[in-house]
């Protein structure tokens, strides 16, 4: 693996540079540089790496100078995990790691790079802001995975501005195609995830790795109904017994951190894969206030999946505006929003803003859910 580090870094890590060697193979050609993420910070305090022919960056913080001295293992871990995060097939990120057996650095002469590497850093700054929710990493635990979400921008390539890439699909297809390896091949899960509103249904169908968390499902049930994540939430499943019990209580809860006293188990590493087809029925409660309450049904397992998840296979029903009172107040609403000649009409359709009753055409359209 050739790195050509530039100044800055190569003098924190204290790395001996080597002459530039002109026929390493794209794959294992890269740039890397040690930036500022926090204006107060004393010192640099994120690494940040790039793929000079398809643009994919892995990014790593906080990162000390003298964390930089296990630079090898630290950048070779942070592209597995990364390649990792976004599903991609253990076997082609083993096949890709086991031909990296030494690392050589060069000094950063290609100032087109550089300009590439300064562009991401900034992008990527901005998805630490996002992670560590503008509170500046304390405990110093590593994230080297935090730079994911770049790679599904659209960059200039190679050629510049006509020459646009998406870099995971790029660097992707660049490893699939010199291994011989399916970038993805993971079990998935259909769901059917259905919001009863009372006059009519929301629903949505989607593709899951088996292994996402309940945490990663949440996001993707926001993400997939629109709502804003200003609420808390849990999931609640309940054996067949406890389904047909008039009076039901669920066998188990999910919960956040923030509600959690005693109540159920608190929300963390459990697998989606490991709980949906041992309950008769499971919920995802969003907004105890409103109380939406979203079945989660298990369509079907998919043992060997190809493609890209999560991915939203079809959406029917609009989803209600936040804050709007639960079924009976969105029934209530709806209503009104149905007569211009009632007397809440105009206040009610103010406060509704940009909601709509109907979803575009975007909003029904089968896509890939961009977490």
């Amino acid at each position: 693996m050739q790195i050509a580090l530039t100044q800055k870094l190569a003098t924190g890590s204290g790395k001996t540079l080597s002459p530039a060697q002109e026929n390493v193979h794209p794959l294992f050609d890269w740039t890397a540089n040690w930036v500022k993420v926090w204006a107060n910070s004393r010192t640099e305090d994120m690494l940040i790496v790039l793929n000079n022919s398809t643009r994919f960056v892995v990014a790593i913080y906080p990162i000390k100078k003298k964390e930089l001295k296990q630079m090898d293992s630290i950048i070779k871990d942070a592209i597995a995990n990364t390649l990792l995060r976004i599903n991609v097939n253990p076997e082609l990120v083993t096949a890709y790691m086991e031909q990296i057996d030494s690392f050589t650095y060069v000094k950063n002469s290609n100032r087109k790079i550089s300009g590439y590497l300064t562009q991401a850093a900034n992008e990527v700054v901005y998805e630490v802001y996002d992670v560590f929710d503008g509170i500046k990493a304390i405990d110093h635990v590593i994230d080297d995975t935090v730079g994911y979400r770049f790679n599904y921008l659209v960059v200039n390539g190679p050629g510049g501005s006509s020459n646009p890439v998406c870099p995971y699909e790029t660097f992707l297809a660049a490893l699939s195609s010199h291994y011989g390896i399916q970038a993805y091949n993971y079990q998935a899960l259909e769901l059917l995830v259905t919001l009863d509103l009372g006059i009519y249904q929301a629903v949505r169908r989607l593709i899951v790795p088996a292994q996402y968390t309940f945490a990663q499902l949440h996001d993707v049930l926001q993400s997939a109904f629109s709502w804003k994540n200003s609420h808390l939430h849990d999931f609640s499943f309940y054996s067949k017994k406890s389904a047909e019990n008039k009076h039901k209580r669920p066998d188990l809860s999910l919960v956040m951190p923030a509600i959690y006293e005693g109540y159920g188990e608190v929300i963390d590493k459990q697998q989606v894969s490991d709980y949906l087809s041992k309950y008769k029925q499971v919920y995802y409660t969003y907004d105890f206030g409103d109380n939406w309450q979203h079945e989660i049904k298990l369509v079907k397992t998919i043992e060997n999946y190809h493609q890209e998840s999560p991915y939203l296979l079809e959406a029917i029903g609009q989803t209600p505006p936040e804050d709007v009172g639960g079924v009976p107040g969105f029934i209530e609403f709806s209503q009104i929003l149905a007569d211009s000649n009632h007397p809440e009409y105009q206040s009610t359709e103010k406060w509704a803003g940009y909601w709509r009753p109907e979803l575009n055409d975007w909003e029904k359209r089968p896509r890939m859910i961009r977490l």
